[in-house]
């Protein structure tokens, strides 16, 4: 039997994978599809190491259900994961090679969307702001996502540790025949396209939306197989457009005029409600994360392969995108075979991180992004 594991991201739920989870089971109905639980919400922050342990738990289990009938053996692995739900693919990737798993069940394909590879960039690399609050208040996760973190005292970040070739980490992920990696081009102030895309140099990064002219893949729009960049001055209807109040997206319909203005003026009120709001709740968050990890360290300790040796930058690498440790991250994960990447390219949509695995289909700007999930179902091998 073939299991395919689908892994939702930081501050995620099993439900935001549930259009994806349609599209799959509707085409590929044989394969057994498992959406890990023992994860959510705040639980995101304890970790990519400690959830992808959660993870291992619930694959085990479910191997173990599965085979209770004799006939019944499971010999192929996929895994699929969403935002930080790539980095524990990989990270539980580690761990199945690092016991052996690989030598009995058939590696095939493993995905991510839009997931931070090679972690967040720092100031002046990205917003100041962003960055403090990432790694500052979505504990464990934060930092290692944000390269802060000191893996098992070696030195060295963990998404650098899993990026290098000798890693278990590294060696399972090579076990995989397809690798496909779906990223965004541009307006995804999550992950940006160099590290979601592990690629050293950003071809969309200063051109405006109107000079960039995509060729989208044929039936999975807002994929593109291509671009070309046209340098245009806007006309003045355009400027004038520009001008007009967007809309508030809720969640079943667009608030336009007048509640958008009405919305408009109320944000001196709203905003710092809301910034003192989510502040409470990420700290409190965080507090009880680290309460959870130090139960666990006691009781649970996560079986972790041994520390290589470090990797380094290239002599070549964009240090105009990313640090050295970013770089040497990209520089190591290029030279896996069977890499496959693919460009999500959707102009006037304010994040398109959600939009990539179509989140939330009430959302028209989220809905965009099943042409990603055919496309994904279509290409995925049994």
């Amino acid at each position: 039997m073939h299991l395919h594991l689908l892994v939702h991201g930081m501050q995620g739920h099993p439900d935001h994978l549930a259009e994806a989870a349609r599209l799959f089971r509707a085409r590929h109905s044989t394969v057994h599809l498992v959406i890990p639980s023992s994860f959510r919400y705040n639980h995101t922050y304890d970790g990519i190491d400690w959830n992808a342990a959660r993870v291992l738990h619930e694959l085990d289990e479910a191997i173990a259900e599965l085979e209770k009938d004799s006939a019944v053996r499971v010999t192929k692995l996929s895994i699929t994961g969403y935002s930080m739900g790539g980095l524990i693919a990989r990270y539980l990737i580690g761990m199945l090679y690092h016991r052996g798993f690989f030598e009995s069940v058939e590696a095939v394909n493993f995905t991510s969307f839009t997931t931070p590879h090679a972690g967040i960039p720092p100031h002046p690399h990205t917003s100041r702001l962003l960055f403090w609050i990432g790694s500052t208040l979505l504990g464990r996760s934060g930092l290692q996502m944000h390269l802060l973190d000191n893996w098992v005292d070696s030195g060295r970040p963990l998404l650098k540790a899993m990026a290098h070739p000798e890693s278990a980490f590294y060696r399972g992920l090579a076990k995989f025949r397809n690798i496909n990696i779906y990223a965004n081009a541009i307006n995804d102030f999550t992950v940006p396209y160099f590290s979601g895309a592990f690629e050293e140099a950003d071809p969309f990064a200063g051109h405006a939306e109107r000079d960039i002219i995509p060729e989208y893949l044929s039936d999975y729009a807002p994929l593109i197989e291509g671009f070309s960049i046209i340098k245009s001055s806007p006309s003045l209807a355009a400027r004038l457009r520009s001008l007009r109040p967007l809309p508030f997206n809720g969640p079943f319909f667009a608030w336009m005029f007048p509640w958008n203005m009405i919305l408009y003026l109320l944000l001196p009120l709203l905003v710092p409600i809301g910034i003192l709001y989510i502040t409470i709740d990420y700290l409190f968050s965080s507090r009880s994360s680290r309460a959870r990890i130090r139960v666990l360290e006691k009781t649970a300790p996560v079986p972790i392969p041994s520390p290589p040796s470090d990797i380094n930058a290239p002599p070549n690498g964009d240090t105009t995108l990313m640090t050295a440790q970013q770089a040497a991250i990209v520089n190591a994960l290029n030279k896996l075979d069977g890499v496959r990447k693919y460009t999500a390219y959707r102009p006037a949509v304010r994040n398109s991180h959600a939009m990539l695995i179509c989140l939330d289909p009430r959302f028209a700007d989220h809905r965009a992004g099943r042409g990603v999930l055919r496309h994904w179902v279509d290409t995925f091998e049994v």
